[in-house]
């Protein structure tokens, strides 16, 4: 199974449905909105049997509670497989699945849902 290939047909299928044209570039396919703020990063880590997607909602530090951002990510509900953590000091929204689980379909699927996700976490944040 040659991961980028798959993976490079799902992101051009989700720009499609976005209406612009995506690519991977060395793995790695990020999307911003219209004010620049990341919507989410599209990654293939090695060894390339996962996707990751990943968006960060702020900096650390910024009066956050992080015993309630912690909690929350037990909180299967409302993170909807997600989960929250800390990369280099911004706070980010994850998810990961496995390629062998997803098709065009199901990737656009969990894309627009993560992006939509991580905009509803974001404004709960602020």
């Amino acid at each position: 199974m040659d991961v980028q290939r798959i993976v490079h047909g799902f992101v051009a299928r989700l720009g499609e449905r976005l209406g612009t044209s995506l690519t991977l570039q060395n793995g790695v396919c990020a999307l911003y909105d219209e004010q620049d703020r990341e919507l989410a990063v599209i990654e293939i880590p090695l060894p390339g049997s996962a996707v990751m997607l990943y968006c960060r909602l702020g900096r650390s530090g910024a009066g956050l509670d992080y015993q309630r951002l912690l909690t929350a990510n037990f909180d299967m509900g409302s993170m909807r497989g997600c989960w929250f953590a800390l990369d280099r000091g911004a706070l980010c929204l994850c998810t990961q699945r496995e390629i062998a689980d997803l098709d065009e379909q199901r990737f656009c699927d969990l894309a627009m849902g993560f992006i939509a996700q991580a905009k509803t976490m974001r404004n709960t944040l602020q």
